[in-house]
């Protein structure tokens, strides 16, 4: 038999959406799944659309949450009850193309060492109409397998998440090291998929397929993990960017002390954009968080780290 794959839905408030995502999750081509559903929504219209399912599909699994866990803990509520070997997250208001599963399992099992696959995707508006697809460094025409330092160089680098939102990714459950949104003693959600991403990629190799497997919805009741901070006066994420980075540094995951000190410089850039965004939109008033210098400071201090890499 097949390794079994746990396709997690996290979901809330998006009935409509979420049953879409759900049809798409059972026409998948790869033959052993189970589709567990964790409802955060604060009234029953999810439920009942579940309930015209769990009759007819036995490895359909439904909790509804007593509390609203965010998005966060229902993120890691979901993975909890996972029994799967390999994990595919899909958002209530995203799709999967038929055979992603099934393409994507056919790297996993080429080696142990493999530990997550992704490939681009399409997004797609309220109707379901394709508007674009998104860009990664990694789409060369062809499937990318390599590193995952040389993935961390490219998405921490660049600061951009390059490897996908959590509905393009399947991967390893026993590669992560840590729950969702955690990293080390840092807690992340603007990053919390990067965090994961970086988790993942600190061992072992990669695999990038060329072709689009999922679809990413932009609508109007759009809402993201980032949502549920009150930003205010400080840069959104940015201190989490720092974060990813001192990781980078501490544990030299980066391909070598060049591509280390080359992040660094640009996340410096992106500093000083983002700055000067800022203080242009609160006139000058902006909010840097005490700890945000001593994160720069310890980042610039793991350039020495590279010296002492054997």
């Amino acid at each position: 038999m097949k390794p079994l794959v746990s396709i997690l839905m996290p979901t809330r408030n998006r009935p409509l959406f979420f049953k879409k995502a759900l049809d798409s999750a059972l026409a998948q081509t790869y033959d052993n799944i189970e589709i567990i559903i964790c409802d955060n929504s604060d009234n029953d219209e999810t439920k009942q659309v579940v309930e015209t399912y769990l009759s007819i599909y036995s490895f359909i699994r439904y909790e509804k949450n007593e509390t609203d866990l965010k998005y966060i803990g229902n993120m890691n509520r979901c993975l909890s009850l996972a029994k799967g070997e390999f994990i595919n997250y899909l958002f209530d208001d995203d799709l999967f193309a038929p055979t992603k599963i099934e393409m994507m399992m056919n790297y996993l099992l080429l080696h142990e060492d493999i530990q997550l696959v992704s490939s681009p995707f399409y997004f797609i508006n309220e109707q379901d109409e394709v508007l674009g697809m998104n860009q990664s460094v990694f789409r060369s025409g062809e499937n990318w397998l390599g590193s995952g330092k040389v993935m961390i160089d490219q998405m921490i680098g660049k600061i951009s998440n390059f490897v996908g939102v959590p509905t393009t990714v399947l991967f390893r459950k026993s590669a992560m090291k840590q729950p969702f949104g955690k990293y080390h003693e840092f807690e992340f959600i603007f990053a919390s998929d990067m965090a994961l991403w970086l988790d993942l990629l600190s061992t072992g190799t990669c695999v990038y397929l060329d072709e689009p497997l999922s679809y990413y919805r932009f609508h109007q009741g759009q809402t993201t993990a980032e949502d549920e901070k009150s930003w205010g006066k400080v840069m959104p994420g940015f201190i989490e960017g720092v974060q990813l980075v001192v990781i980078v540094g501490r544990e030299r995951l980066a391909q070598s002390k060049e591509h280390y000190v080359l992040m660094l410089a640009n996340l410096l850039k992106h500093y000083e954009e983002k700055l000067l965004q800022l203080t242009s939109q609160h006139h000058n008033e902006v909010d840097i968080p005490n700890e945000l210098g001593k994160l720069i400071h310890e980042a610039f201090d793991c350039i020495q780290n590279y010296d002492n890499q054997g």
